[in-house]
């Protein structure tokens, strides 16, 4: 009985995760040749951030 329960609350939360598809990635990153910036997309807008870190800008609007 123990293990039907833990399988079925496996099965719930692997549904609950399947479900949450919201696309916050990362893509198409590329480094500068001189290695300063990182560039990337999200949310089909192209930013950039220092390779130190801190706030990225956006270079485009989509």
């Amino acid at each position: 009985m123990k293990i039907l329960i833990s399988f079925i609350s496996f099965l719930m939360c692997s549904i609950s995760i399947a479900q949450n598809n919201n696309n916050l990635w990362l893509r198409n990153t590329a480094i500068s040749p001189d290695g300063n910036n990182i560039a990337f997309t999200y949310n089909a807008d192209i930013y950039s951030v220092s390779s130190q870190g801190g706030k990225a800008s956006r270079l485009t609007t989509n």
